[in-house]
């Protein structure tokens, strides 16, 4: 499992390369044929220091957001993504993109590469990643950060 985690946070560090983080998703996704029960609480969230929130949009639950907070001083910083990103994830947990801490948004297209975003704003930048059409979002926390 660390071994994972280091190659997640190598790859988004390098989300200017495109292809190079091609497998981010599929080395933390199940796959197809994967029981849809919702995994453990350690495994959806995997890692510390975030809080999850259920996506709503136009009154609707439609998947997740995982926005990565702040670790303690002299902590390891290991997670996939950097501190102040967002994780967008669809009712199964499956990762759809990230916006980085810089406002930048990046979406898994079907062969699990990461392709830019062009839109300004998280709302909209949310919307685009989750596949989804509205005109209200509202994250509604679900979980205690950990």
């Amino acid at each position: 499992m660390p071994g994972r985690v280091t190659l997640l946070l190598v790859c988004a560090l390098l989300a200017g390369s495109m292809t190079s983080c091609a497998s981010i998703r599929s080395s933390t996704v199940p796959s197809d044929d994967t029981p849809t029960t919702p995994p453990p609480l350690s495994v959806v969230r995997g890692t510390q220091y975030t809080d999850t929130f259920e996506l709503v949009v136009n009154g609707m639950h439609v998947g997740y957001v995982t926005e990565y907070l702040p670790v303690p001083m002299g902590t390891m910083d290991s997670r996939p993504l950097r501190e102040g990103a967002l994780r967008i994830e669809d009712l199964d947990f499956r990762w759809l993109g990230f916006i980085d801490p810089s406002g930048f948004a990046y979406r898994f297209d079907d062969r699990d590469e990461l392709q830019p975003i062009s839109l300004q704003g998280r709302d909209a930048q949310i919307l685009a990643i989750r596949g989804v059409v509205g005109t209200t979002v509202v994250l509604r926390p679900t979980f205690a950060g950990s």
